[in-house]
């Protein structure tokens, strides 16, 4: 694809491009009745609160930086560290994988990670990463299948195996609600096309979660790099609201279609440039 701007109608077309370094960090803020946002422009976690106590879905790195900023984030949202009982992991790179156990030894905190992922983590020769990511230095007490519902009291999550970015990543729809209405929210597990990444496999997993989605309804998505989405724009809009103001995090089937097409186009991307005889940039 050329990297000239390029117009669909009124709106520039403009490929996204991962952005690492992007560590401004964001007020923790509550964006469904029990979803909430804590990270920065780079990278994000979620908070799900539940009648069983508090759910994180990814833990960011385990860096002292962003261990700070989840551990004050949590706080800040009206809860003790302890409160968080269980943490769900998207799959087994280290920006995501995070402070987990350490939430498990001082607090019990189960952790889940799909199978196949808590295996791949810890070859270090498998995780080439840029810059390169630590293997996983430790197994989680669930391990995921493709189809797992969890439930944890009021609360559901739908685990999706979507291959590609790593080969046990998995996606995410998750039920909430926002001033009491329920909606579906969906989880992509994997942002980015790796260098080491099969564009046509990545595809494939687009295709399911595509169908997982359409089939469930979903009509909003997050991710877990927000300038994917950019998420810390809506949040600023969330802090703002006034009356007559819609939730920007609340969108519609097309929409979540429309999000997921992007990553499709990474690939597709991807591929041609492979056939060229080019490295792919991230």
């Amino acid at each position: 694809m050329s990297e000239e701007i390029r117009y669909n109608g009124w709106r520039p077309i403009r490929p996204h491009r991962p952005d690492f370094n992007a560590e401004e960090p964001v007020e923790p803020t509550r964006f469904f009745d029990q979803l909430c946002y804590i990270g920065d422009h780079s990278v994000c976690c979620y908070l799900l609160e539940t009648s069983e106590g508090c759910v994180l879905i990814d833990a960011m790195w385990p860096r002292e930086r962003y261990a700070e900023l989840l551990k004050a984030g949590i706080k800040e949202l009206g809860h003790e560290l302890s409160d968080v009982k269980h943490i769900v992991l998207t799959h087994a790179h280290e920006d995501h994988y995070g402070i987990a156990d350490w939430f498990r030894s001082e607090f019990g905190t189960k952790i889940y990670l799909s199978e196949i992922d808590n295996a791949y983590g810890k070859d270090p020769d498998q995780i080439p990463g840029m810059p390169p990511l630590a293997p996983l230095p430790w197994d989680a007490d669930v391990l995921l299948q493709d189809g797992d519902v969890l439930t944890f009291g009021d609360a559901t999550i739908e685990c999706v195996l979507t291959p590609g970015h790593t080969p046990g990543c998995m996606s995410y729809v998750i039920d909430v609600t926002d001033c009491g209405a329920p909606h579906k929210v969906m989880l992509w597990g994997g942002t980015g096309v790796m260098p080491w990444t099969d564009p046509d496999e990545y595809m494939a997993s687009v295709d399911k979660f595509e169908a997982v989605c359409e089939k469930r309804g979903v009509d909003c998505y997050v991710s877990n790099h927000p300038f994917v989405d950019l998420a810390y724009l809506k949040l600023e809009i969330v802090r703002r609201m006034v009356d007559g103001v819609n939730n920007p995090f609340v969108s519609s089937p097309e929409a979540v279609r429309d999000c997921l097409e992007m990553f499709r186009g990474r690939a597709i991307e991807a591929k041609e440039q492979r056939a060229a005889g080019v490295a792919f940039k991230m």
